[in-house]
């Protein structure tokens, strides 16, 4: 039965999340994924199938004992989308740091409004990404992971796109 888009991909046990569709925390968990172990997460546009549970997904895993950063890489207007959530349960959030000594998941999550290139490297990985054409959303991007020696693009959403077919040329997986 398909579902809104959630992807995960596990490298060197680094869960890279793509897209948070509605019930992306119940397949990680089938998955097998703690997702206090949770680092990173990539949005390829703010379309609701593409995000939704983006909220809900960083506050299952801070209930799940989150203690160190996740960061977010996402098109213009994540940040809002995650502030205007954090508001909506602020009674909950305050009640958890207060009683039970929570690290404060505001000061958790680190998010990035992208722009095309490279988002994130060191030594065991890339990852960078484009602008795809998703009409009428005008940041939509695909991502490029570059993981050891193999390389998986994911393009979220797209029509026709010169630009992907070049940037995808190389990946072992589309």
């Amino acid at each position: 039965k398909q579902t809104p888009s959630a992807n995960v991909i596990v490298f060197k046990n680094i869960p890279f999340v793509i897209d948070t569709g509605y019930g992306v925390t119940f397949k990680l968990r089938e998955a097998g994924i703690n997702l206090s172990t949770i680092k990173y997460i990539f949005i390829t546009h703010l379309h609701s199938d593409h995000y939704l549970d983006l909220g809900p997904l960083l506050y299952n895993a801070w209930i799940a004992g989150l203690s160190k950063p996740i960061t977010v890489y996402a098109p213009k207007g994540v940040k809002q989308l995650l502030f205007n959530y954090w508001q909506s349960n602020i009674y909950d959030i305050e009640t958890r740091i207060k009683d039970e000594e929570r690290i404060d998941i505001r000061t958790l999550i680190q998010v990035y409004e992208i722009k095309e290139g490279a988002l994130l490297s060191n030594d065991d990985f890339e990852i960078s990404c484009i602008k795809n054409i998703h009409p009428p959303v005008e940041e939509s991007y695909a991502f490029k992971f570059k993981l050891g020696k193999k390389i998986i693009v994911f393009s979220g959403d797209t029509i026709y796109c010169p630009a992907l077919i070049a940037f995808a040329g190389e990946a072992d997986y589309l």
